[in-house]
């Protein structure tokens, strides 16, 4: 199902997967289930490459040069990789290669073998995706609730959506990860967001990405985060995030989930049903951003409750448009 429905590998094609120690055992699976369409496989280790932006401080180290050219001979480049390197390659993907419908690139979400995805399932998630799309895109005022204590107001007037379907399409300026998703992603009006944003689910101000061991509130001020409450070490670790430089803490996205598969603590959390992220920081990917950061670091919200233009969409985690 992945190489066949969700990476479209053809006859023919030069499919490069790259993995890391961690990951080989995924990687090889995807390598064979290529080469069984006819693909012209190889498989690529970049552990050393992974393992050093886990260890440093940068939010991103482009890929070394011999690396980069394997992506670049690469019809489709596939990363089975830890999850950190591969979001934080998706939104630099575009600084370090082109990508077309002769070259694209994706990455496997944690857990294959285990997922039990069925058709049925991406169907309903990509039904689910069309209606939130149909109701909220166009909408200008967003107000997310949450028993947590999340209290915001944004804008998104003005601003289309981009949206990460279940099953993609090639040639996106991104990684694109499969098979978990189904979100939908706005760039706010970069000074609209108030209010308070209580932080309970994924982090990615972390080395790796995890859930908070305890939610992190924000306050939210003219779309910039002024304060982040707390001395919780996932507290300090968003601070630190905020100060990287001056875009870092501007609410630059405000994403929705639509797929009841996704996986809590994984990157998939962000197109799980029932939450929402914001992405702080760096926001040139989405439709309409103007905010330009070194990051782009998102954190999650759970059972939340979305209204559009005083119109319900999500309410307690369900959708009911």
């Amino acid at each position: 199902m992945v190489v066949g429905q969700f990476l479209q590998v053809r006859d023919g094609e030069r499919v490069t997967v790259f993995t890391d120690h961690g990951r080989r055992e995924e990687a090889e699976a995807i390598a064979l289930a290529a080469e069984e369409a006819r693909a012209d496989v190889i498989v690529v280790d970049i552990s050393r490459q992974v393992a050093d932006l886990l260890r440093g401080d940068d939010f991103f180290i482009p890929p070394a040069p011999h690396v980069l050219g394997a992506m670049d001979g690469a019809n489709v480049g596939v990363f089975v990789v830890d999850e950190t390197y591969a979001f934080r390659l998706d939104h630099k993907i575009y600084k370090v290669t082109e990508t077309s419908e002769e070259r694209s690139f994706f990455s496997i979400d944690p857990g294959m073998g285990s997922w039990g995805l069925t058709p049925a399932d991406i169907a309903e998630v990509q039904a689910r995706g069309d209606r939130l799309l149909a109701a909220i895109d166009g909408g200008d005022q967003v107000h997310i609730t949450s028993p947590g204590g999340t209290d915001l107001t944004l804008s998104i007037q003005g601003r289309e959506c981009l949206y990460v379907k279940p099953v993609p399409w090639r040639g996106l300026a991104s990684v694109y990860p499969v098979p978990l998703w189904g979100e939908l992603n706005w760039a706010p009006i970069e000074d609209s967001a108030e209010g308070v944003v209580v932080i309970d689910g994924l982090s990615e101000a972390t080395e790796q990405i995890k859930d908070v061991a305890a939610p992190v509130s924000w306050t939210v001020r003219g779309g910039r985060v002024v304060d982040v409450h707390g001395s919780s070490p996932d507290a300090e670790e968003w601070r630190a995030v905020f100060a990287i430089d001056e875009g870092a803490a501007v609410v630059g996205e405000f994403g929705v989930g639509a797929n009841h598969r996704a996986i809590p603590a994984t990157q998939s959390e962000k197109a799980m049903l029932g939450t929402i992220h914001l992405g702080m920081g760096e926001n040139q990917l989405y439709p309409g951003g103007l905010n330009r950061s070194q990051v782009h670091v998102d954190g999650g919200v759970r059972a939340v409750t979305v209204e559009v233009d005083g119109r319900t969409v999500i309410s307690d985690g369900a959708v009911v448009v």
